[in-house]
């Protein structure tokens, strides 16, 4: 959450730092409040990356980002592309994604079956 607060503090003077073109600020300012939003869900997602890595777990991970890619990620670039919402729709699709990682990673590690104890044979 600290960073987020960081980020969204910073919207102005953050994109004003890597370039000096107004277009290309205007563009940041547009996806910005996606970027920042999506902060504290995608730390925890790719906390979450970690443990069920290192729990042998990535047949789940597998899964879980192929459901966030096509039934968000995609639907929501291809619905901004018809809708006209530029950047912002890429960045929407971006966030969905996380957000679904998000829940299936959370409902994932809540239960057991993605702990491994040990080698199985």
């Amino acid at each position: 959450m600290g960073f987020a607060a960081i980020l969204a503090a910073g919207w102005f003077v953050i994109p004003a730092l890597f370039t000096s073109s107004p277009a290309v600020r205007h563009q940041a300012h547009i996806l910005w409040p996606w970027f920042v939003g999506m902060q504290p869900a995608a730390g925890i997602v790719f906390a979450l990356d970690g443990v069920l890595i290192g729990a042998g777990d990535v047949a789940f991970m597998r899964t879980i980002t192929v459901i966030a890619a096509v039934g968000a990620f995609a639907p929501l670039n291809l619905a901004g592309l018809d809708l006209g919402w530029g950047i912002g729709g890429v960045w929407a699709g971006l966030t969905a994604f996380i957000v679904v990682r998000l829940v299936g990673m959370v409902l994932r590690t809540r239960g057991g079956r993605w702990l491994v104890l040990g080698e199985q044979l």
